[in-house]
Parts: C-alpha cells; sequence; structure tokens
C-alpha cells in the first residue's frame, strides 16, 4: 500500500481521465432508448409515483394493483434507490433519463472508486487501467441492469465496493475512519438490496474474523449505529403501517427462504444445481478479459509483491472475486448478481497490465497470452473458433476487426515495453493512451432498442394524446402472465392519465377509458388505439365499447380474477 497517500497532479488528471471516459460510456443519449420491461419498470414506476402520489415510505404500482387496492406496494428491494429517482425525477422531471441518472452516476462513481482503490494500493498508472478495464468488461457497459438502465444493481456494487475498502482499511490496516464508514456503509447496502446485501460480508468476513479485536471498538459500534439507525429509521413506520408480519414475509421470506429452498425462476444450468448457466455465458459477460484473468490473479498474487512473496491485497481481492462467481453459481438465477465481481477483477488485470509496462515479465506474459487467445476464442473475435455470444442485452461496439485491431495494439505496447526501459513518464502516457483506446473502441454507448420495449412507450404517448385528463382502467386478460412487463406503460402516460384497476369501471363516467391487455380483443365496440408487443395486444377503448353486451361475461370474469 502507498503510505501518506495524497492526490497529486498526476493523479487527478489520471482520476479525470477516467471519470471522462466513464461519462462516455454511461451519460450520451442515457434517456433515448425505451424504458425496459421487468426490473427497470419496477424501480421507474416506483420512483415515478412517489413524486406523483407522494408514495415515499412505501413504493408501489397502480397497474399492478390487487382488485379492491388503489396501488399495489414494491417490496422486491428496499427503496434507496427509487428515493434517489425519485429525487432526481423530482429536479429534472419525469423521464426516462432522470430515472437512469442515478444508476449512471454510480457506474460512473465505482470506476472513480476503483481508480482511488488500485492508487492506494499500486500506483498512478494501475489505477488509471484498472478504472479504464472496468469500462471495458461488456457486462458493467451493456448488460442488463448497467449504468444506462434505472435499477438499483450499480448503486449496490459502487456502496458494496466502499463498504469492502473501507472495511479492509478499518480492520486490516488499523483505519479508525474506515471502521466507521463501513458501519455506516452496511446500513446503506441494507437499504439498497437488504439482506442480498449479505454477499459482501462474506467477502469481508475473512478480514473481519482475522481481525475480530476490532469489533468492540468505538468507532466500528459508531458507524454500525449510524447504519442501523437508519435502516431502522425506515423499518419502524413501515411496519405501523404495514404490520411486523407483512414486513417479515416480503423481505424475509421473499429474499432468503424463497431463494435457499429453490423458489426461484430456473434456467438451463451447466450442472443440476445451477438456476442459471454462468460457465457458458462467462465469456460474454467479461468479454476478452475473462481469457486473461486466470493468469493474472497468479501473476498478482505471487510475483507482484514487493518481496516476490504472497501478495495478501492481491489474494483478498481473489477470494472477494471467486465468493462472489461461486456464490451465485449454487444460489444465483440472473447474470447480473456476479456483477460485485467485475471490481476486484479490473483491480487484478489493470495491476498486471501496469506491470508489463514496466518490464515484469510474468505480467508480459499473461497479458500477451491471455489477449493471444481472446483474439482466437472472444465472441467478438474474427476468429473462425471463436466462442458464441449469449445472453448479454445491447450490441457489441467494436466487434471485429476493429477488436482484433486493438488488442494486437495492447499486445505491440507491452512488447515494446519488455524491449526497451520505459520512464516513469512513458509509461503514465502510455496508461492514459491504452485506456482511451480501449474505452472509445471496445466499450461505445449501448442503447437497447426494438420491440418489445418502443412498442409500449409508443402505446402509452398514444393513450396520453387520446385520453385528455382522467383515470383510465386497466384489464388484464386471464392467462397473460408477467403483465408486470407492462409497468413500462405506466411510466410513459401522461401524468395526467391515471392508470385505475377494473373493478372502479363501474362508478366511472360513460366518456371513461379502458386499457386491455390480452390475447384477444374485447368486444367489437370503437377501438381508439391498438397495438401488439410480443403475444400480446394492448388496446384502448372507450368505456361504452367495454360495457357492450358480448363483452358482458368476460368482463366479470376478469373483475373476478385479477
Amino acid at each position: 500500500m502507498v503510505e501518506d497517500y495524497s492526490l497529486e497532479k498526476r493523479d487527478l488528471i489520471g482520476f479525470a481521465a477516467v471519470v471522462a471516459l466513464s461519462a462516455y460510456v454511461f451519460l450520451p443519449n442515457l434517456g433515448i432508448s425505451p424504458m425496459q420491461g421487468t426490473d427497470e419498470g419496477l424501480y421507474a414506476v416506483a420512483a415515478r409515483n412517489m413524486v406523483l402520489h407522494d408514495q415515499w415510505l412505501i413504493p408501489g404500482h397502480r397497474i399492478l394493483a390487487s382488485p379492491g387496492e388503489d396501488w399495489s406496494m414494491f417490496m422486491k428491494m428496499p427503496p434507496l434507490f427509487s428515493w434517489l429517482a425519485g429525487v432526481s425525477m423530482t429536479v429534472f422531471g419525469i423521464s426516462a433519463w432522470a430515472a437512469r441518472l442515478p444508476a449512471a452516476l454510480a457506474a460512473m462513481g465505482t470506476a472513480g472508486a476503483i481508480f482511488w482503490l488500485a492508487r492506494r494500493e499500486y500506483d498512478l498508472n494501475s489505477a488509471i487501467l484498472a478504472g479504464a478495464i472496468y469500462l471495458t468488461i461488456p457486462y458493467v457497459y451493456g448488460g442488463s441492469h448497467s449504468g444506462r438502465q434505472a435499477t438499483v444493481d450499480t448503486l449496490f456494487v459502487l456502496l458494496g465496493t466502499l463498504f469492502v475498502a473501507a472495511t479492509w482499511y478499518g480492520f486490516q490496516q488499523d483505519y479508525r475512519r474506515g471502521r466507521i464508514l463501513a458501519g455506516v456503509l452496511g446500513g446503506l447496502l441494507l437499504l439498497t438490496k437488504g439482506l442480498g446485501a449479505g454477499v459482501y460480508a462474506f467477502v469481508v468476513l475473512p478480514v473481519v474474523l482475522y481481525n475480530y479485536n476490532h469489533l468492540l471498538d468505538r468507532e466500528f459500534l459508531l458507524g454500525s449505529g449510524i447504519g442501523i439507525g437508519a435502516v431502522v429509521a425506515w423499518l419502524v413506520p413501515l411496519s405501523r403501517r404495514l404490520g411486523w408480519e407483512t414486513v417479515w414475509d416480503e423481505i424475509v421470506i421473499y429474499q432468503v427462504v424463497n431463494r435457499v429452498s429453490g423458489n426461484l425462476n430456473v434456467y438451463d444450468g451447466l450442472l443440476p444445481f445451477m438456476k442459471f448457466p454462468y460457465l457458458a455465458t462467462a465469456p460474454t459477460y467479461l468479454g476478452q478479459w475473462i481469457f486473461v484473468l486466470p493468469a493474472a490473479v497468479v501473476v498478482s498474487v505471487w510475483y507482484l509483491g514487493d518481496s516476490r512473496e504472497v501478495d495478501w491485497f492481491n489474494a483478498f481481492l481473489a477470494w472477494w472475486g471467486a465468493f462472489v462467481f461461486i456464490f451465485f453459481l449454487v444460489t444465483g438465477n440472473h447474470p447480473h448478481y456476479l456483477m460485485p465481481a467485475y471490481v476486484p477483477a479490473a483491480m487484478i488485470l489493470g495491476n498486471t497490465l501496469a506491470a508489463s509496462l514496466r518490464g515484469v515479465r510474468a505480467a508480459w506474459v499473461a497479458i500477451s497470452g491471455g489477449l493471444g487467445f481472446a483474439l482466437l476464442l472472444a465472441p467478438r473475435s474474427v476468429s473462425p473458433i471463436s466462442l458464441p455470444a449469449s445472453r448479454l442485452w445491447g450490441h457489441e461496439p467494436g466487434a471485429g476487426l476493429l477488436f482484433v485491431a486493438v488488442l494486437i495494439s495492447v499486445i505491440g505496447v507491452i512488447y515494446t515495453a519488455q524491449r526497451t526501459t520505459f520512464s516513469f513518464d512513458q509509461q503514465y502516457a502510455t496508461a492514459i493512451a491504452m485506456s482511451i483506446l480501449l474505452v472509445t473502441t471496445l466499450a461505445a454507448p449501448t442503447l437497447i432498442t426494438g420491440d418489445p420495449f418502443e412498442s409500449r412507450q409508443q402505446f402509452a404517448n398514444d393513450v396520453s394524446e387520446e385520453v385528455e385528463n382522467g383515470p383510465v382502467y386497466v384489464v388484464i386478460e386471464d392467462g397473460v402472465s408477467q403483465h408486470w412487463r407492462f409497468l413500462t406503460v405506466e411510466f410513459y402516460l401522461d401524468t395526467s392519465v391515471v392508470p385505475e384497476r377494473v373493478e372502479a369501471v363501474n362508478d366511472a363516467p360513460p366518456e371513461s377509458h379502458v386499457i386491455w391487455f390480452g390475447n384477444g380483443r374485447p368486444g367489437d365496440g370503437s377501438v381508439l388505439v391498438n397495438r401488439t408487443t410480443g403475444n400480446t395486444r394492448m388496446i384502448l377503448l372507450e368505456k361504452t365499447s367495454f360495457e357492450s353486451s358480448d363483452t358482458t361475461e368476460r368482463r366479470e370474469r376478469y373483475i373476478g380474477s385479477i
């Protein structure tokens, strides 16, 4: 670790370069892509309703409400991200850009945190390259739940990274303020992802156990008290409103018991106990770096320490990444669960790449050999034996010949560093130039477009134009599963168009409107807006059309089943 670390001019330039590159990846055209279904709709609509309906304590949705209720509470995750998105939409207005801004800033903050941590533990060039490598991991810049979507996971990774760093310095390096920050950040992690934050507790467990004497220190108790106090300040009024039993069922039973018991969506894993094919999709998620990482771990742990013995910080990074991967290999069922592992991977890779510029032969072998395999096997290579890409949202910018040219350029630069001695200034300039080259060619801003997302946005816009004011009544046909995918329709509706559930339609005035989600068509009346998304039709009708005689029986059946 660099002792008495303080920022110098070169540090500020390097940090500014990493921040500028992360802004390039996450901010351009942030609001252009239509709001995605599933989780982005859940978080963004919950935040929107905080602003419009003052639902700050208990986030919720109106389009998913059960019969007899005005809204459906959203307790899948604690509300910290939705609060931030709600504040953003309060300041900047309700839009996809404002909803996604907290996630984008959190992703940028993670790149900055990687720079800071690598600068303390390694050197300036390692810090610059680690931040850039993080931005070029395909899942970081182009996967679902990345910094270009209004979801909780980039905030979770940022807070988790800071929590791990604070715990390392507070317990392992005896830094008092680190112990305070560790307690506070632990509370914020609970407010971000509930008991799912436990993955970071397991990551730091070896450090805490080895330095258990700090657990009762005043600083750690103070920080833990602040963190727990923040959680309690939310749970107490929540429990008074809903009851402790409901809170227990929604937070503990849903997040823990269902996961342990296996009551989750299961995809085709390679082995029977796996709920998702992580092994098959890892080359897509890590891209070219998966071919470099194994050798880089070995080099960083055993060859880059001051005395050529085990480097315990790098060993801790290896534990961090390996634990996350193995833990979710057994328990996870979504690709974004692996996002916490990309931080230590980027730091190890950045340190190894910087060492190759210093002329360290073992680092040169690890980097050049791994990138050589990437030229043959990476999903973005033009090699006839490259692996197929799968399960990564968006496109892969820079694939093909450009991808090959960039990797060959990196290999050429570090080969030159082996043949000649680079001065520090040359290493510094090379690190910045290489970072710019990697990010601008391999991690261009990703836009996720196309049906069904655009159809849902257009349908909502058409409804808002047709209905000037007042509520619309939502009907979901029997057999239409996963109707939460239509939350994006609620997000894009004009603020004066309030969705209500169908059971209230009987008391509505004749000029009211009904939105129909279904596979068929509800009667022969006047259809104002008709659009198809996937296998499901979205139709806007007048109430009189919906209540026509040939649909009465069906309408009553829907009222009883929704």
